[in-house]
């Protein structure tokens, strides 16, 4: 059974507080999974911790002023869960980071590679891949176009000549009647 203090609860009691993924993200700190993790795992799980260590924290002094401001008083506690998973995820990310430091790389190396990896191509290298994309279309349905005389032609010429094939015929003009309105008065 795990050792419990008078402050602190077991970790199974806190395992229980946390998400699936959060979960998941603790067992990655402890054993055998956390000796096996490469260094860009460790810096990705060093980033989850990360925010997930300040989401709590967060949380964690935001419900300790609503309940000052409701009660007045200092001292007032009411948030222990909070305050636990915000303690869990501190000793996670020393965790991680002690065992980054074993492997030799730096946690802002690792961090970096992880949003490397994670960051999109600069827009003007997003143009010119759409473009270069966009010209082999084109060669290739002017290679279509080129292939053969059964096959129809895209293109303003074409176009234009369907619009004139589907134009209905001109109907008849209507002769005027002769009547005329009788006059109001």
């Amino acid at each position: 059974m795990a050792k419990q203090t008078a402050n602190k609860p077991a970790h199974n009691d806190v395992i229980k507080l946390l998400t699936a993924t959060e979960r998941k993200l603790f067992h990655a700190s402890q054993g055998t999974a956390l000796s096996k993790a490469t260094a860009a795992d460790l810096g990705k799980s060093i980033a989850l911790t990360r925010a997930l260590r300040d989401k709590w924290q967060d949380q964690f002094r935001s419900q300790r002023r609503a309940g000052q401001a409701a009660a007045r008083a200092r001292g007032v506690e009411g948030n222990d869960r909070t305050h636990l998973k915000s303690e869990l995820f501190t000793e996670m990310l020393g965790r991680f980071e002690a065992r980054l430091a074993e492997m030799g790389a730096t946690v802002a190396t690792a961090v970096a590679a992880k949003r490397k990896a994670a960051t999109r191509p600069s827009r003007p290298a997003r143009t010119a891949a759409h473009r270069t994309e966009r010209a082999k279309v084109r060669a290739s349905l002017a290679g279509l176009a080129d292939a053969g005389p059964g096959l129809k032609t895209a293109g303003r010429k074409a176009g234009s000549a369907r619009k004139a094939k589907a134009a209905p015929a001109a109907l008849p003009k209507k002769k005027k009647s002769a009547r005329r309105r009788p006059a109001r008065g």
